[in-house]
């Protein structure tokens, strides 16, 4: 189902991220580049004001951050993920890239084995992965756990889960590198005898 009708509120975030995006691909320095992205990493990563949750139907009480609602969004809408990678793509390498890439697009690009296209999947997921190890470990430098939801995503729903498909549909190098991606990080997000219960990422709130 692809539909980013203007009065669907998460359309219209997708459209305002695309736009940033869109003005970093224009810009004429790296400099520039580099501000908008950053810009758009603090966006998502922010957390929706209690207005924003009650247009979403979002019942939580707790902290809930755009990029919460916002990778179901691009999970379930093939056009805007498809542009959301097209302009990634033209910024690979940028600081904030990666994570920004990692937050927005880890359900669509994991659990739809032809999204992105089915040649370029190593490629997408070692992007994936390389900006998940980023967040991990600003949240293991800082004490927290904001980016724990991501965690249990790749943990919960991929690498454990109990049919494995999502895993075993992926190239072999880059079913390594989740694998030594949830590794490197369950002592942190999961230690031994702790609940596994999903977290929220915004629990622990923190400024960009």
């Amino acid at each position: 189902m692809d539909d980013s009708r203007p009065e669907d509120p998460l359309g219209v975030l997708s459209q305002e991220i695309l736009r940033k995006l869109r003005l970093a691909t224009e810009a004429e320095t790296k400099e520039d580049r580099e501000i908008i992205c950053e810009e758009v990493f603090c966006d998502i990563s922010g957390q929706l004001e209690q207005a924003a949750k009650e247009r979403l139907h979002i019942h939580h009480p707790g902290p809930v951050c755009f990029f919460e609602v916002l990778a179901p969004y691009y999970y379930q809408n093939n056009i805007p993920a498809d542009t959301l990678l097209y302009f990634c793509k033209r910024l690979w390498g940028l600081p904030y890239l990666a994570p920004t890439f990692a937050l927005l697009l880890h359900r669509w690009l994991l659990l739809r084995r032809e999204a992105g296209g089915i040649e370029q999947r190593q490629k997408h997921v070692n992007v994936l992965m390389y900006g998940s190890r980023q967040l991990f470990l600003g949240d293991v430098q800082s004490g927290i756990k904001k980016f724990g939801a991501l965690f249990h995503f790749l943990s919960q729903e991929v690498v454990l889960s109990p049919n494995r498909q999502h895993l075993d549909e992926l190239p072999a190098q880059a079913r390594e590198n989740v694998l030594s991606v949830v590794a490197a990080y369950i002592p942190y997000y999961h230690p031994p005898g702790v609940g596994h219960s999903k977290p929220h990422i915004s629990e622990q709130p923190r400024s960009c």
